[in-house]
């Protein structure tokens, strides 16, 4: 199934953040790299069936994917949890498409 959400990681972090983000993304299941400084993938790439995207808009950090839901939200859930202690402070959705 296609994912997306949108969490409150704001585009305009200091670098020391975004150093403390990379950290989280490298940790979770599946990471794979970055295809550019803004865009870092988990599991496969877009073509693939199986694959988490992130990507940085000035409305956050969208996370997009194809993958079933209860992965999903596993994963998701990890991710936030670990953003959370990284960043000092909560981590959270605020927009979601299942």
């Amino acid at each position: 199934m296609e994912q997306e959400t949108t969490l409150n990681i704001p585009y305009n972090m200091h670098e020391e953040d975004w150093f403390e983000l990379r950290k989280v993304y490298v940790s979770m299941p599946g990471w794979i790299g970055f295809e550019s400084e803004d865009c870092a993938y988990w599991f496969g790439k877009t073509e693939d069936e199986m694959h988490i995207e992130a990507s940085v808009e000035p409305s956050g950090l969208v996370l997009s994917g194809f993958m079933d839901d209860a992965a999903w939200e596993k994963w998701i859930e990890e991710f936030i949890q670990k953003s959370s202690v990284a960043l000092e402070y909560e981590v959270k959705e605020i927009g979601n498409t299942y």
